[in-house]
């Protein structure tokens, strides 16, 4: 049975021809219970439109399943960041909060206009974004925008974040773009977490992510997941990736500001990263790769700002206003460093990994740095390049000029490489919601 404070209009899509709906939850009830009455009415691609102001408590996850594709809208805008409206908060001690099921062949699932605050400790923080999924027009099944997400509270790792991408059944990419994420938190925590784990098998997780490693890899396609034009801050909480993916993940962080000032007893930040192939059996392969270009890194309390640790990678056009503790830029390859022995046992599904090694016989290593350019990435006007870090035998596995190239302009070799359309295509479709016709008033 619907809330009486759930409303149901039915109103022309403006994309399609046949009819959506628009579910009004509110003004005077939007708990968790309330919006997922209104989900469980909801057709494949209709809007749940939060009316409510003030704060909400939502004390279970909110739930999309894979059968419909949904927005959930609570009326607030995030463009520009610096006059942001939201009338509604969600305060939530739900693990996760919010929890979205992509499927293929559904319609987008979006999420917009939502203030979430002082979430309760969780393990998957405030949205989950998981299944799988490209659209019906192929430009993604997710898109995360224009929301303000802060001080949200995780309280380990465990590889989640803030904001969670998990295609965990098949390909899944979409977008997240014009959200704050502001002093997300914990001791080894992350604030937005990009994983493709959906390749199962072996020994625990030994293959997770491994069908990323075996399908075609396309820079300047859609083929990843978008992460744009958002700012990212810890001012007065620690944690310590404000991006970082694994299992396969792939990702294009472009035009975003990272605002860090906060460290951990001087355990400090790096703030866009990759994990490597080092935890087989407990984790699964490594991250596979993707494009950092157009961002802004504020702040004092970058360690190694961007920390790429295995994958194929282009980096460029980024810009330091403060300089680093450690590095502006690190690559590292754990199986060949100090730190090799923090990797477990021989992984059975690939008979080139090495738990550790000490001279070059192994190269190269599966998942290793490979196929990276970097270019034109500017702090005071100067070029700043990679640094391989010094631990280890690392400099006999990541050379310049075999595993990565660094130029101050685009070179050559990537003269057919055109970035994807920008803004993302996914910003153009979804348009916000109308008022519902005739609504009746509670």
């Amino acid at each position: 049975m619907i809330f009486c404070s759930v409303l149901l209009a039915i109103v022309p899509a403006l994309s399609a021809p046949a009819v959506a709906a628009t579910i009004i939850v509110g003004p005077s009830n939007c708990s968790a219970a309330a919006v997922t009455s209104a989900i469980a009415s909801a057709a494949d691609r209709d809007t749940i439109q939060l009316t409510c102001t003030g704060t909400a408590t939502w004390d279970t996850t909110v739930t999309v399943p894979s059968t419909k594709g949904l927005t959930l809208t609570a009326g607030g805008s995030n463009t520009p960041k610096a006059s942001a409206t939201f009338p509604l908060t969600i305060s939530s001690s739900a693990d996760p909060v919010l929890e979205i099921n992509c499927e293929n062949n559904r319609g987008l699932n979006r999420v917009t206009g939502f203030k979430f605050r002082n979430t309760i400790p969780s393990n998957n923080g405030a949205v989950f974004v998981k299944g799988r999924g490209v659209g019906t027009t192929g430009l993604g099944c997710f898109r995360i925008d224009n929301n303000y997400f802060d001080t949200i509270q995780n309280p380990n790792a465990n590889l989640e974040g803030t904001i969670t991408i998990w295609s965990s059944t098949g390909v899944m990419t979409g977008l997240i773009d014009n959200n704050t994420l502001h002093d997300s938190s914990y001791t080894d925590g992350y604030v937005l977490s990009i994983q493709e784990p959906w390749k199962f098998g072996g020994t625990q997780w030994a293959n997770a992510g491994q069908n990323a490693w075996t399908r075609p890899f396309v820079f300047g396609s859609s083929d990843f997941i978008f992460i744009e034009d958002n700012l990212v801050e810890n001012n007065s909480r620690y944690a310590r990736h404000q991006i970082e993916a694994i299992q396969g993940g792939k990702y294009v962080a472009r035009y975003n500001v990272f605002d860090v000032n906060k460290d951990n007893a001087g355990v400090q930040t790096e703030s866009v990263e990759a994990h490597g192939f080092c935890f087989c059996q407990s984790i699964g392969h490594g991250t596979r790769g993707g494009e950092i270009y157009g961002n802004t890194f504020k702040g004092t309390q970058h360690a190694n700002t961007i920390y790429l640790r295995g994958g194929t990678w282009l980096v460029y056009d980024n810009v330091w206003l403060n300089a680093p503790s450690g590095d502006f830029i690190q690559l590292k390859e754990y199986r060949a460093s100090s730190s090799c022995g923090q990797c477990d046992n021989t992984c059975p599904s690939d008979p080139r990994w090495a738990n550790c090694v000490n001279n070059a016989n192994a190269y190269p290593m599966s998942e290793q740095i490979a196929g990276t350019y970097v270019w034109n990435n500017l702090y005071l006007g100067i070029n700043r390049v990679p640094a391989v870090n010094s631990s280890g035998v690392q400099n006999l596995y990541i050379q310049s000029n075999r595993d990565y190239s660094v130029s101050p302009t685009k070179p050559e070799a990537l003269s057919s490489y055109t970035p994807y359309p920008y803004p993302h295509p996914l910003r153009n479709t979804g348009s916000p919601p109308r008022a519902p016709q005739n609504p009746t008033l509670n």
